[in-house]
């Protein structure tokens, strides 16, 4: 989905609104699942709530209004997923 909507976004006239939300969109593909795999479930939440205020940052920037709503579920979805890596097993 995040693919789509780059392509979406880089089909549209260029400015500086449309660089900077792709620039978020790709720092956040780039970064999320990393987030998740940190050890410190604090450290996680955190690095996920900076990566939503991102997205929250960038969507009202957004002219198109459906681009504008996938940006934003994006963002709920970001804050929305969160998991424990299991400890690795010793042999």
């Amino acid at each position: 989905m995040i693919f789509a909507l780059v392509i979406s976004l880089l089909a549209a006239p260029e400015n500086a609104n449309w660089n900077r939300v792709v620039a978020a969109l790709q720092l956040v593909a780039e970064e999320h699942h990393e987030t998740l795999e940190l050890p410190d479930a604090d450290a996680r939440r955190q690095r996920q709530q900076e990566l939503s205020q991102l997205l929250s940052d960038v969507a009202l920037v957004v002219p198109v209004p459906d681009l504008r709503a996938e940006v934003e579920a994006l963002r709920q979805r970001l804050v929305g997923a969160d998991y424990e890596v299991a400890p690795r097993r010793e042999r």
